[in-house]
């Protein structure tokens, strides 16, 4: 019977998934495609042309969507810049290393994903003590994201449901994982 690679399909497929909704839903495709021709042919921006550095609104479907569906991934990219906040002088540049740094951590992600899909079946190891501790940090801040995002469900219903759905996802499978793991543990110890 052949089997899955999961880790190698899924990367790939969201990783190109990922870049073309980002592609066509980021409000700041314009000004970096500005910015890209202005540096090739490194003229002068002409005085009656308008180059948008600053969009003021909640992000697009699309945009909402990658980063839901990357949740993690999203979430370590904005750590890693958060040292080189700085550097970023408008929104288009901030926005772009946001996609650029989150863009190398989703194959990470899925990769990891495909791994565990791929190992399922297998037989667990007895947890280390790091891995117990890793493994209810996790639990913990799968379950106050999923309050935090139900919180702000309940008052903030008008913006960025999608993402905010999809990352309520995540918590709740996360919550889901950790909880078996940890059951699956508990079972096995009294069963020694």
């Amino acid at each position: 019977m052949h089997r899955i690679a999961y880790r190698k399909i899924l990367p790939a497929v969201q990783l190109a998934l990922y870049l073309v909704l980002i592609w066509y839903g980021c409000l700041y495709r314009q000004t970096w495609q500005s910015q890209w021709q202005h540096w090739i042919t490194s003229r002068p921006v002409a005085a009656d042309e308008w180059i948008p550095t600053w969009v003021d609104g909640a992000p697009s479907f699309a945009e909402q969507l990658a980063s839901g569906i990357n949740a993690p991934a999203v979430f370590a990219a904005t750590l890693i810049l958060i040292p080189f906040d700085s550097l970023f002088h408008n929104g288009a540049s901030h926005e772009l290393a946001a996609h650029g740094a989150t863009s190398i951590f989703v194959p990470l992600l899925w990769y990891l994903i495909g791994r565990r899909l791929e190992r399922r079946r297998g037989v667990l190891t007895r947890p280390t003590m790091i891995g117990k501790v890793l493994m209810i940090g996790g639990l913990t801040a799968a379950a106050l994201v999923a309050i935090f995002i139900v919180v702000s469900l309940a008052f903030r219903s008008d913006e960025m449901v999608a993402g905010r759905l999809l990352i309520l996802s995540w918590a709740i499978g996360g919550i889901l994982l950790s909880s078996k793991t940890i059951l699956h543990w508990r079972i096995r110890a009294a069963t020694s």
